[in-house]
């Protein structure tokens, strides 16, 4: 794995950690609408598909160091939401759909494994920074891309 050099932001180093411990990759299933998505998060060998709020169009698998972030925000805000109608609403969504309830219904099992995996789940960047496009999310947006070499 090529993690390039470390950043002047202890946040994106932080992120890159998590690289160190697991191979993670992304996957792109399906773009809801301009703002979510579906993704497929791939540990090692284990997989799971992921709601993904996407308000700035940032994900994109060639870049997983940011993918990584918009996951691990996705699962910060499931562990903080109290119920699914808190977290439907705080995203926006629609609270008849289905498809997000069953969905909500079995995170928390696929949050456990990830957890069992990467440890603590931290998106290491403040959610203020993201919405204001600081210079952390434009320094994490710029990061190179990170490569696996083969073994």
């Amino acid at each position: 794995m090529n993690l390039q050099k470390p950043s002047e932001y202890p946040e994106i180093n932080q992120l890159l950690a998590y690289f160190k411990r697991a191979r993670i990759s992304f996957v792109l299933k399906e773009r809801i609408d301009e703002e979510n998505l579906w993704a497929q998060l791939l540990i090692n060998s284990k997989q799971w598909d992921l709601f993904i709020l996407d308000e700035y169009q940032d994900f994109d698998p060639e870049y997983p160091l940011f993918c990584l972030f918009l996951v691990l925000t996705a699962l910060e805000e499931y562990e903080e939401s109290k119920d699914f109608l808190t977290w439907s609403t705080s995203n926006g969504l629609k609270t008849s759909s289905t498809r997000l309830l069953d969905y909500y219904r079995n995170l928390g099992t696929s949050l456990n494994e990830i957890k069992s995996i990467l440890g603590t789940i931290d998106a290491c960047i403040n959610p203020l920074d993201y919405q204001l496009r600081t210079g952390v999310i434009q320094a994490l947006k710029n990061y190179p891309k990170i490569r696996f070499e083969k073994k």
